[in-house]
């Protein structure tokens, strides 16, 4: 199964001065003027999990406008974060535990955030770190996210691809290291909102949608207020 939408890959920073940077305007995205690249994905998982999965979403309609593609991406990409967050707090949980909610095919490729999630767990279980505390929350900016159509399988599917541009939310989060772990470098301790962006897709057959990308905003036209 392949899926080709329209995104914008970069590797996610992990660091908190990444995540705090300053940002300000409210340009509205523009979609024809971003890069066009084209993903090619499967819509299934490449290995098979060796833990339990995260249970998924219930399964979610394929939207019917951009409006509805704008929610429901955006209940997914928190859904998204919270997962994220169980994984890194039990980094033996590894990358597959997030398989309902990521576009694991990624994996291999820098930038992704299937390769960024599982960078951040093998090195928090390298480490024996683990993360307390709250997940990240995100709000997008309705004026700023946008969709474009996608294809699954040689199928369109309007609406399917969504970028989601915002404020994300990090208060709250610590890592710690367990007895024996190494010292836990202060960058690693994020705090406060940073400006963001989420690219997801949705795949008919799985009835739910999977992140590609999560971070800082990548578009160079525009900047939410955070």
């Amino acid at each position: 199964m392949t899926i080709r939408r329209t995104i914008i890959t970069a590797a996610t920073a992990l660091t908190a001065v990444a995540l705090l940077a300053g940002c300000s305007g409210s340009n509205v995205a523009d979609p024809t003027k971003s890069p066009k690249p084209t993903h090619t994905a499967s819509a299934t998982p490449t290995a098979t999990p060796t833990v339990a999965m995260a249970p998924a979403l219930a399964p979610i309609p394929a939207p019917t406008s951009k409006d509805d593609a704008l929610q429901s991406s955006t209940k997914a990409a928190n859904a998204f974060y919270k997962v994220n967050a169980e994984a890194l707090a039990n980094p033996a949980l590894g990358i597959h535990y997030l398989d309902n909610y990521i576009d694991t095919s990624g994996l291999s490729t820098k930038g992704t955030e299937a390769w960024n999630v599982a960078n951040a767990i093998q090195t928090y279980a390298a480490n024996k770190w683990r993360q307390t505390g709250n997940p990240t929350t995100f709000v997008p900016d309705m004026r700023l996210s946008y969709t474009a159509t996608s294809t699954v399988n040689g199928a369109a599917v309007p609406n399917g691809s969504v970028v989601l541009l915002g404020c994300g939310n990090v208060s709250g989060r610590k890592v710690v290291a367990d007895a024996g772990g190494k010292p836990v470098p202060s960058e690693y301790q994020q705090n406060g909102s940073f400006a963001g962006e989420l690219d997801l897709y949705y795949i008919p057959q799985l009835k739910g949608w999977r992140v590609h990308y999560a971070g800082l905003v990548q578009q160079n036209n525009v900047s939410p207020t955070c």
